[in-house]
C-alpha cells in the first residue's frame, strides 16, 4: 500500500504543479460546479489536513477482498464445468 500512497502523492504534486505554472487551464464548463462548491468550503488561504482521515487504505483492502472473492469464484466455475 505504501507504493500508492506515493503513487497518488506524486500525481497530486504533478496536477498542482501543472495549476500553478498555467499547463492546466481550468475548464468552468465541466468543472464549474465543483469550483464553486470547493471555494463554498471554509475561508480562502485555508487548508484541510485529512491526514488522520486516511480511508485509502480501507479502500484498498476492499478492492483486494473482492478480487479475491472473484478470483474463488471464477475457480469454483471451472472446477464444476462437465469434462
Amino acid at each position: 500500500m505504501p507504493e500508492v500512497v506515493t503513487a497518488i502523492r506524486d500525481r497530486v504534486a504533478a496536477f498542482w504543479n501543472k495549476v500553478e505554472t498555467g499547463d492546466m487551464p481550468l475548464d468552468y464548463d465541466r468543472d464549474g460546479g465543483l469550483i464553486d462548491r470547493l471555494h463554498a468550503i471554509g475561508d480562502p488561504g485555508d487548508e484541510i489536513d485529512l491526514s488522520s482521515d486516511n480511508r485509502i487504505p480501507f479502500l484498498l483492502s476492499e478492492v483486494a477482498d473482492s478480487q479475491a472473492a472473484m478470483a474463488a469464484s471464477r475457480r469454483r466455475r471451472t472446477q464444476q464445468r462437465p469434462r
